[in-house]
């Protein structure tokens, strides 16, 4: 059974199995609802699997508000936060989601790098990059 709802704005279509053991967050792509994932949560072999699906409309599509900020970096941020708010394992795109989903795994991986780095490696890799031609996604 598929559930409507909304969490801070963002609007959502929730299909879980009793006791899920993971959570999948689905970013719907530019004109598209979460509805768009409705035959997919439908599907026998989905459906039947321990895991709880989560179909978003990104903000800005499907008649809901736009974001202040309509950057890829911060719609990665947005879902970001929404995907930790849920609890979700996975996260799958479409079209214009799928790219949120590659900005949020290069953020998450970007973040890792450096955290792990001291403050005077990061300037001289943040440096080296540049002068490779890296912009920072600017």
């Amino acid at each position: 059974m598929v559930t409507n709802m909304d969490h801070d704005g963002w609007v959502l279509r929730e299909s879980a199995a009793p006791n899920a053991e993971h959570t999948v967050l689905l970013l719907a792509g530019a004109l598209c609802s979460a509805a768009f994932f409705d035959d997919l949560m439908a599907e026998p072999a989905v459906s039947g699997a321990s895991m709880r699906l989560v179909a978003v409309t990104l903000p800005r599509f499907a008649g809901t508000n736009p974001p202040d900020d309509l950057s890829m970096e911060n719609y990665a941020e947005l879902a970001s936060e929404l995907a930790a708010d849920l609890g979700c394992d996975a996260v799958v795109g479409h079209s214009v989601g799928a790219n949120v989903a590659i900005e949020m795994a290069a953020s998450s991986i970007q973040r890792q790098i450096w955290s792990g780095c001291k403050r005077s490696e990061m300037d001289s890799s943040a440096t080296r990059a540049r002068r490779n031609g890296w912009t920072g996604g600017q």
